[in-house]
């Protein structure tokens, strides 16, 4: 999450009540100045992107997933350490 609704790096509350709001089980990254977004917002080589944007990011910071709506569980499930 790039920011709040105050236009501000979003605290974790808002990152908490935005997961609770949307059903969303994942941990939500606050990325205020866009650093870790950057990164992976072309991965696929697309030469834009729109907001919001989902991407699952594995444990060895590897893109599995780029601009998907609906990431399946099983793909998340997959890549936990448990």
């Amino acid at each position: 999450m790039i920011e709040n609704s105050s236009y501000v790096t979003p605290s974790v509350g808002d990152l908490s009540a935005w997961a609770s709001a949307y059903g969303q089980s994942f941990p939500v990254l606050a990325d205020g100045d866009m650093g870790v977004t950057s990164g992976f917002i072309w991965a696929d080589g697309a030469t834009s992107f729109g907001l919001p944007s989902k991407h699952l990011i594995g444990p060895n910071m590897e893109v599995l997933a780029i601009n998907e709506w609906s990431i399946p569980s099983s793909l998340i499930e997959a890549h936990l350490p448990y």
